[in-house]
């Protein structure tokens, strides 16, 4: 019998181990033996009564799940593509961080773009947050822009193809700009994570991260005074990035090695997590002014461009 979804936590709990690794696509088998499988889950299931789901996402054709145990000490994620063939199996024990989970932010930040984005990584536990085991980005966001549960469109292909790509990044709070880094290409490149970036300080103490911008857009330098809703730069692909996407978070300092991340708390009480689509609030969306404000500095940018390309 094929399993699904409502079928999968029950059979995993029973031991149902040849059934569920039969349904799992060749390259899972290609990484992970049975044998590996049977000793990994049989572990990962010592003490647990019950797992239930706290997570659904439909995105590109899969199905992402997440099942939690009544301990919330073991996530269960599991990854099931358009012919219910599991892509991805992931067991993770979870260690709740109680104090940073209730601790958030002393200023409401609003969020940083200016239209609907999709939340992929989000919450408190590493089902549905994948920076929550590390504590400098444990309450970061990551953002992908949607068509129908699709991140990008199939008729194009490259950076372009992505709905997220190049689309505007702003402020999310009053602040004074300490750090940017605008020289990466819009390639996946582990060893500069952050990719284009830029960090803003704010009062009190506390920093906001942009990262994954578009290189070449970044409209702010460091000693800048910016505004809420100020362009900043465009979304991209570039640093430690699977796909173009947005990854925000507030930390209390600017060295992002040392930092420690901050439940950040949103304009309207958000408290998005991966799968939900968030939108700003109309206060939070650019006025006339703003928008002329960031065309005539984008146009500043396009023209040494447009002129060099012109010249080569």
């Amino acid at each position: 019998m094929q399993l699904n979804v409502r079928t999968f936590p029950k059979s995993f709990l029973d031991g149902q181990f040849d059934s569920i690794y039969n349904q799992t696509t060749d390259s899972f088998k290609q990484q992970t033996s049975l044998d590996t499988f049977y000793r990994l889950a049989t572990s990962f299931n010592e003490g647990v009564r019950r797992y239930r789901v706290v997570n659904d996402m439909k995105l590109n054709g899969s199905r992402h799940l997440v099942w939690i145990d009544d301990r919330k000490e073991r996530v269960l994620s599991v990854m099931f593509n358009q012919d219910d063939l599991i892509e991805e199996l992931l067991m993770t024990p979870h260690q709740p961080d109680s104090r940073g989970d209730r601790r958030f932010t002393k200023h409401t930040y609003h969020l940083p773009f200016t239209d609907d984005w999709l939340v992929v990584s989000g919450g408190t536990h590493p089902g549905e947050n994948r920076h929550y085991p590390e504590r400098a980005q444990r309450y970061a966001y990551d953002f992908i822009k949607v068509n129908n549960n699709w991140s990008y469109n199939k008729t194009k292909s490259g950076n372009h193809s992505f709905y997220a790509f190049g689309e505007r990044v702003i402020t999310p709070l009053d602040g004074t700009v300490v750090v940017v880094v605008d020289d990466v290409p819009d390639v996946p490149d582990s060893s500069r994570p952050f990719g284009n970036h830029v960090i803003l300080e704010h009062a009190g103490g506390e920093y906001s991260l942009l990262a994954h911008l578009e290189d070449g857009s970044i409209a702010v330098n460091v000693v800048d005074h910016v505004k809420t809703r100020q362009l900043i730069g465009r979304c991209g692909n570039s640093g430690n990035s699977s796909e173009p996407h947005l990854h925000f978070q507030v930390m209390d300092s600017p060295d992002l090695a040392s930092a420690t991340s901050l439940r950040i708390r949103l304009k309207g009480r958000k408290k998005p997590v991966r799968g939900q689509i968030v939108r700003p609030k109309p206060s939070n969306l650019p006025n006339r002014t703003d928008l002329a404000a960031d065309f005539l500095f984008e146009l500043a940018l396009a023209v040494p461009r447009l002129l060099f390309n012109f010249w080569r």
